[in-house]
């Protein structure tokens, strides 16, 4: 192909004609450039629809989940037959699970999947005994609320559409007060001294009830009552709590089990927490704190921890018991700027003193979740000058 040499022609031209020429050379420059830019703009395009398929078809509705609702934790809110109902759920990955007020008085666990790698979900509903009582599916929209249908083992099904709102919970004057039990068994001989927290000031009195019955739950006093005349053997029990206020939003409440044998020799001594969100009425899982795919190294860390306070001599059989799953509430408790990990049970009573490990939140930065409520204390805050 023939190609014309620009630079002889324009020796040839006049002063005039080479100004012409100039101008229409940056103009077709333009042209192309423009082009180009095109061009390129037009691949890129087709390489971000190739590639991200998914995110486009969810954004004309055909069903696809969008990537903005990964791994959330929302409170929700909706109305069952004319009734307020309330909605802790968590997603992980495709894991669906939380609790659920279906009224005032009845608490549900609700556990399921989005279905596909769609927007499409089922949960099976389930008493706090572990019966199976229903099923919830329906569909999790763009704007992260929900549409489900509620099927019971007994009713017909029922349409309940779930807001994530942020209804207005306040709290004014939080007190955190200790309900103290003691008893003496006929004898004299056998004693039981429990207290344990309620909290006061929300004025959401629905709320202020999942809160404090969530606490009474899991520190009840009644279980040990029952066995004070029917024990085979005096002895004397006393359980304490530490409760910590966080921020606006949080305590954590650490119990201490302490038995003693009449003959003065202590029997046990081991722990327990749990971390309430005091404005939404939900209990943190260990996942909620912790990013879910660093479980397992988080264990190892704890585990030779443990095996180091035992002098490096327990049995793989020991250490395998106290590996945590990310479901677990009460397996942990937080205090200012750390993390104390209750798993006293899970050893031999004569060395279930190992089991009680505290660490700095520092130390745990490669494994908490940056969205979860301990990310605030990663970091110092600044000093005033």
């Amino acid at each position: 192909m023939h190609t014309t040499n620009y630079a002889v022609i324009l020796h040839l031209y006049t002063k005039p004609m080479k100004r012409m020429f100039k101008t229409l050379t940056h103009i077709l420059a333009s042209i192309c450039l423009v082009w180009s830019l095109g061009s390129c703009n037009q691949t890129s395009t087709n390489k971000d629809v190739k590639n991200e398929g998914k995110k486009d078809t969810s954004e004309k509705g055909t069903g696809t989940i969008p990537t903005t609702l990964d791994n959330f934790d929302l409170t929700y809110y909706g109305r069952l037959k004319g009734t307020p109902t309330l909605l802790n759920l968590r997603r992980y990955g495709s894991s669906l699970s939380g609790d659920w007020w279906i009224s005032e008085t009845e608490q549900v666990q609700i556990t399921g999947s989005l279905q596909n790698d769609t927007d499409q979900f089922q949960m099976e509903v389930a008493n706090l005994t572990g019966d199976k009582i229903g099923m919830l599916h329906g569909k999790l929209t763009e704007d992260k609320t929900l549409k489900c249908t509620w099927k019971s083992n007994k009713d017909d099904s029922v349409a309940i559409d779930f807001l994530p709102m942020a209804r207005n919970v306040k709290v004014f004057r939080l007190k955190l007060e200790e309900l103290k039990v003691s008893k003496l068994s006929q004898n004299g001989k056998r004693a039981v001294t429990i207290a344990y927290p309620q909290v006061l000031g929300i004025e959401d009195a629905s709320i202020a009830k999942h809160v404090n019955s969530m606490i009474e739950k899991y520190f009840n006093a009644n279980t040990l009552m029952d066995s004070l005349d029917k024990a085979p053997k005096d002895f004397k029990e006393e359980v304490r709590y530490e409760i910590t206020q966080l921020n606006n939003e949080l305590i954590s409440v650490c119990k201490h089990h302490h038995l003693d044998k009449a003959d003065g020799n202590t029997m046990f001594d081991d722990s327990h927490g749990i971390t309430v969100n005091f404005k939404r009425g939900k209990i943190y899982e260990l996942r909620d704190l912790f990013k879910a795919n660093s479980i397992e190294a988080l264990n190892a860390m704890l585990l030779a921890r443990i095996n180091k306070s035992c002098g490096n001599a327990l049995a793989s059989d020991i250490l395998e018991k106290c590996k945590m799953k990310g479901a677990e509430t009460t397996s942990f408790s937080l205090g200012k700027g750390k993390v104390t990990f209750h798993l006293t049970e899970r050893l031999p009573e004569n060395i279930r003193g190992c089991g009680y490990v505290r660490i700095d939140c520092k130390d745990l930065r490669d494994f908490i979740n940056p969205s979860g409520p301990l990310a605030e204390y990663l970091y110092d805050k600044p000093t005033k000058k």
